[in-house]
């Protein structure tokens, strides 16, 4: 075969190649133009493990997650972010984390903000931390973007601060069963409903004597304002008792 034969079938074949695009090399646009649907359509939900193993497998492909940013770097016209998708405890995201390029036209985002993304699979991408040691991740190009900011936990009511107990009578009752009955009220001042809660008595021989015994009754979804009638019985050497104290134990508020 000739030399010119030869460099003939070498400028076909390359030709071919470049004319059918069999490559494995996202073309960076060719999701560009697609609407939401089509992209849920073409998506899929890998978990991240099988991503960063089989990065080939999963390259140019459109890929779904949720997470929290942990990280959020802009230029002006696009960000940089890095995305963990795997809640760890507590509902802290750390782990999974993806390196994800975004052009912004969803909007801004900041750090610690929870987003549900579609992006493109890039690659891997190798960056130095901030120990000076090298990192290597699945990186994406978001093809659509949501993010929200985290909801801030609502503090924690301290029960002694918003519920007012009282106690209102100590009397014994039963004509054939002594017993003693502790009535009174808690109201609950907070702005929030009391999920649950309890009244503990404890009867006493005397206001400085030993513990007899101990009881409680129970309070459930007690709103703003709203006052509970408590009614605490005690069997347990009734006749000794003529002294007792209550307190409100493990009260929740929504």
């Amino acid at each position: 075969m000739s030399k010119g034969i030869i460099l003939i079938w070498v400028f076909i074949l390359i030709a071919a190649i470049a004319l059918c695009g069999c490559t494995d090399v996202p073309t960076g646009n060719r999701y560009d133009g697609m609407s939401l649907q089509e992209i849920r359509s073409v998506a899929i939900s890998p978990g991240y493990d099988s991503v960063f193993r089989g990065i080939e497998q999963y390259r140019g492909k459109v890929i779904h997650i949720t997470g929290q940013v942990i990280q959020a770097q802009s230029d002006g016209e696009g960000y940089v972010l890095r995305v963990a998708t795997i809640p760890t405890y507590f509902g802290l995201y750390t782990d999974g984390v993806y390196w994800v390029n975004y052009d912004g036209s969803q909007g801004r985002v900041r750090e610690s903000d929870l987003v549900d993304m579609y992006g493109e699979v890039i690659g891997l991408r190798t960056y130095e931390t901030v120990l000076g040691s090298s990192m290597t991740i699945p990186e994406l190009r978001s093809l659509h973007l949501s993010s929200r900011a985290k909801p801030t936990p609502t503090p924690t009511l301290n029960p002694d601060d918003y519920l007012i107990l009282k106690m209102d009578s100590l009397r014994d009752e039963g004509d054939y069963v002594k017993h003693n009955v502790a009535r009174g009220t808690i109201q609950n001042t907070a702005k929030a409903n009391l999920a649950y809660g309890s009244v503990q008595v404890s009867f006493y021989e005397s206001e400085n004597g030993p513990v007899i015994a101990t009881s409680s009754d129970h309070v459930s979804n007690l709103g703003p304002g709203e006052i509970f009638e408590y009614k605490v019985v005690n069997y347990k050497d009734a006749e000794r008792v003529s002294y007792a104290r209550a307190k409100i134990v493990n009260a929740r508020f929504d």
